[in-house]
């Protein structure tokens, strides 16, 4: 019986002992297996999240890019725009320049209109014979109004019959033609009126240097029973280097030819 049961307790221990090294190398596999399937788990997880990461870091470099061109196309565009508005701009003031040059008569052939619509025909043709004779060198530009001549000249609408007058429209040309016909009477009157205006503008010492010549080369002169007053000369640029005198003597021609084109009109 002692044999027996120490046979069976032997036995016994060792299936125990079986049994327990084989529980305890099953425990270890599936602690082993379990960790294996925790850190397979994790490296999952965390390859997904580093994937998922850098979707999302792709898809904002590419909202980024998107809008950077976006700016991009609308800033040239708004280049592109702005280029186009100033070519445009400059494109139809340089059309409407050129229209206004080619529909701008010269000066010699555009009166002022609000003068020259009481200048009579004779004083019309007057003013136009001398126009023709100087040409481009004929420079005043603005018809001289009653009031105007009055003001400026002294010659009131009871010392003349008619007259034609022009000045110039810019203030530092000073090119004038002043022909009247005085009323009965009248006719010193008018010519010391405008020897009195030319006294005037040679003693005044406020005068640009390249009008000096122009004025001591005007004259007052009788022309069949007229007065006139011319100042002419036009463009002196070419003559001015060669100093006042011959300014003088250029402007001094330009009015003799003046004179004469109003001798001829007149029939003196």
């Amino acid at each position: 019986m002692c044999l027996i049961a120490h046979f069976s307790h032997g036995y016994l221990c060792r299936r125990r002992h079986k049994v327990a090294l084989i529980a305890e190398t099953n425990q270890e596999f599936v602690s082993r297996f379990l960790r294996r399937i925790n850190v397979c788990g994790m490296e999952i997880i965390m390859k997904k999240r580093i994937v998922v990461a850098y979707l999302l870091t792709l898809c904002l470099a590419a909202t980024a890019c998107g809008a950077g061109n976006n700016a991009g196309n609308t800033a040239e565009s708004s280049t592109e725009s702005t280029q186009d508005n100033l070519q445009n701009s400059t494109e139809e003031s340089i059309t409407q320049n050129e229209t206004q040059d080619s529909t701008q008569s010269t000066p010699q052939d555009n009166p002022n209109d609000e003068a020259t619509s009481g200048w009579s025909s004779e004083m019309q043709a007057v003013r136009d014979a001398v126009a023709g004779e100087l040409g481009g060198d004929y420079w005043p530009t603005m018809g001289v109004t009653p009031d105007i001549l009055e003001s400026l000249y002294g010659i009131s609408p009871d010392m003349y019959e008619d007259y034609v007058a022009e000045m110039p429209m810019i203030s530092v040309q000073i090119d004038t033609l002043v022909v009247v016909k005085p009323a009965e009477g009248q006719e010193d009157a008018v010519y010391d009126a405008l020897s009195n205006y030319r006294e005037s503008l040679i003693q005044d010492g406020m005068q640009y240097p390249m009008n000096v010549g122009k004025i001591h080369a005007s004259a007052v002169e009788k022309v069949g029973g007229y007065v006139c007053f011319v100042m002419l000369g036009g463009d002196v640029s070419g003559v001015a280097q060669n100093g006042d005198e011959a300014i003088i003597e250029h402007c001094q021609a330009q009015n003799t030819r003046a004179i004469e084109a109003l001798k001829q009109q007149i029939g003196e």
